[in-house]
């Protein structure tokens, strides 16, 4: 009776194996896109008082760089970027601020901080066929400060669940180095607040 049981179960359990497999995620595609990001104004200056807008906006249907082809990655799960905000005081001093600034969000969605004195996430929403982040940013003090964007890390799609996806930013207009004793690089941006 003991045996019977047992084979019985092994039986089930390879039975119910066969049936509900996952998907083979071994051969999983790999897609490397890359959103624009937009500032308002464009200048390397605003205004006390005036609100520093960051825009990311593309189609669903993007562009991956290893295949040199479009594809339609909608229903993103957790598309988004994390924000990190510093204000320069040298060359070598960087003072974390994301806490002393006011955020005002237009399209997309607040997604949490693993540190809130220096950085903010956020989400991007879909809608008719975009991808679509405004985030206002408001700076409480004059100086120089750096913006750096990067991708979350893990994004999904509902159409492609085991696809190895990564993005990246480019700016669209100057970043304005120059004001961040030239340290660069493709996630970041620098204003001044007078």
């Amino acid at each position: 009776m003991k045996k019977k049981l047992i084979l019985i179960g092994i039986i089930f359990i390879f039975v119910y194996a066969s049936c509900y497999k996952s998907k083979d995620c071994n051969r999983a595609q790999r897609f490397a896109f890359t959103l624009p990001v937009s500032v308002s104004p464009g200048t390397d200056s605003i205004n006390l008082g005036d609100t520093l807008w960051i825009k990311i906006e593309d189609s669903t249907l993007l562009y991956d760089s290893l295949s040199n082809s479009f594809i339609n990655y909608s229903q993103a799960g957790n598309l988004g970027y994390n924000f990190a905000f510093l204000k320069v005081i040298s060359a070598t001093e960087l003072l974390p601020i994301a806490d002393s600034l006011v955020y005002i969000i237009k399209a997309g969605y607040y997604a949490g901080t693993l540190n809130p004195l220096a950085m903010r996430a956020y989400r991007l929403m879909e809608d008719k066929g975009k991808y679509n982040l405004e985030l206002g940013i408001l700076p409480q003090t004059r100086g120089v400060y750096r913006v750096m964007v990067e991708p979350s890390a893990n994004v999904y799609s509902k159409g492609y669940p085991c696809a190895k996806t990564s993005f990246g930013v480019r700016f669209n207009q100057d970043q304005h180095f120059y004001l961040g004793y030239n340290i660069w690089g493709p996630g970041v941006y620098y204003f001044k607040v007078k």
